[in-house]
């Protein structure tokens, strides 16, 4: 498992590229709740432009601390998992495993 720490209100995205349309699954465990979601080019856009509301296919927008999820991507362009930490005051050590 790969592992990463994320200070206050930091995020991660992590760009893979299925060959087709299928299956994203991905596996998280964190020592701090934290918020993934699973989106395409236009979705992470928004995201990074700090908007509220974009189109994701999976993830947890509600922070967990272990999250596990298998999820059908329709197309078969550039996929990201955006891993993020809502705490403004507590850094999050995360370990996360994609599986594609």
């Amino acid at each position: 498992m790969a592992v990463t720490r994320l200070r206050g209100d930091e995020y991660i995205t992590l760009e893979y590229k299925p060959r087709k349309s299928g299956i994203f699954e991905f596996e998280l465990d964190s020592d701090r709740p934290v918020q993934t979601y699973i989106v395409g080019p236009k979705a992470l856009e928004r995201f990074e432009e700090g908007s509220k509301n974009f189109r994701y296919w999976g993830g947890f927008p509600d922070p967990r601390k272990h999250q596990k999820q298998k999820v059908w991507i329709p197309f078969s362009g550039p996929v990201y998992l955006i891993i993020s930490n809502p705490d403004p005051h507590q850094t999050a050590e995360v370990e996360y495993e994609i599986y594609y």
